[in-house]
């Protein structure tokens, strides 16, 4: 059994074990079968590209970025064999150092909807300047961490949590420091009722820690590249920016979200999800008279962009500079 610490009016608990290896829980109601076989089928194709890409891309030295960000569409080249060695060692570094980052596990129950729940990983950074508030990024994972509560922050295949590694590195928040929100989605994708728990989960937050509301952040990769999409695209006036990694959404709702800063990847040569879903959406954006940034690497891979696309070294820099007007 597990002990935990629950405060009863916010629905916030914390775990003080980690759950046995395996453990899924799964809550909501049955979401639409052929939502479930799509998705189903995505993270089964998330697992067998990450565990064929031992070789995966790296991406641009961390010394300095090459590619200004510029809104529209950037064609990103492949990178030299000097840029790719030195932007693997990056991205082993930060991977090797998340393990021993300190973490909150926990379980939120929406006090509105007993029953109902939402296990996390929460990063507070240290020390909280007692006059200061902060931004607050939350990271949705794709179809490989889906399986177990416990891989959610796992840099090997299948899950490739290079987000999550590289928000709290500790150089990073000494730069940037931020809160870093990681809710599990429970078996599921990031279907209505999943999305709706991270919306009441982050108003619970925002009472009790020192929060700035006007620099909420949220990206995710693969199926969470989609969740991203559908949390800017459906609750716009929430976030401050959002970095959708090899996603998609519904070019129809793009305009909903015309206000919010994007900065959006794919790869070029993406086998699991067409980069024609990303192409679709910047497109619709930029008609609604947004101005997305797109990055789209040429020969990038499913994996290998959900890799590069976190190493990159400028995206820290323009994402915590994004503010809510």
């Amino acid at each position: 059994m597990k002990s935990q610490s629950r405060n009863p009016k916010s629905g916030l608990g914390r775990d003080r074990i980690e759950p046995a290896p395996g453990e899924v829980r799964l809550s909501g109601p049955v979401f639409r079968l052929v939502h479930w076989l799509l998705m189903m089928c995505l993270a089964e194709l998330d697992a067998r590209s990450f565990g064929e890409n031992a070789r995966i891309e790296a991406s641009s030295p961390p010394a300095r970025i090459a590619t200004k960000p510029v809104a529209g569409k950037t064609l990103v080249p492949r990178l030299t064999a000097q840029a790719a060695t030195s932007q693997a060692e990056f991205c082993a570094a930060i991977c090797d150092a998340l393990p021993r980052v300190p973490m909150e596990s926990g379980v939120f129950q929406d006090p509105d909807s007993p029953g109902k729940s939402m296990r996390y990983r929460l990063f507070k950074p240290t020390p909280l300047a007692p006059t200061n508030t902060y931004p607050l990024t939350v990271f949705l994972h794709g179809g490989g961490a889906r399986r177990s509560f416990g891989d959610l922050l796992k840099c090997a295949s299948p899950v490739f949590a290079f987000g999550p590694a590289r928000l709290v590195a500790p150089a990073e928040q000494a730069r940037h420091p931020a809160f870093v929100l990681v809710p599990w989605s429970g078996g599921r994708d990031w279907d209505d009722e999943n999305t709706r728990l991270i919306v009441v989960l982050l108003d619970t937050l925002r009472l009790e820690l020192p929060i700035d509301p006007k620099r909420l952040y949220v990206t995710g990769q693969s199926m969470g590249g989609y969740g991203t999409w559908r949390m800017i695209t459906r609750h716009p006036d929430l976030f401050a920016a959002g970095v959708p990694v090899c996603g998609g959404g519904d070019p129809a709702a793009a305009p909903k979200a015309k206000d919010v800063s994007v900065w959006a990847f794919h790869g070029a040569a993406d086998g699991i999800v067409p980069v024609s879903e990303t192409r679709r959406i910047i497109d619709a954006l930029l008609r609604a008279g947004s101005k997305p940034i797109y990055w789209e690497y040429e020969s990038g891979t499913h994996a290998g962009t959900a890799k590069r696309a976190y190493c990159e070294t400028g995206l820290l820099d323009w994402l915590f500079a994004q503010t809510k007007m």
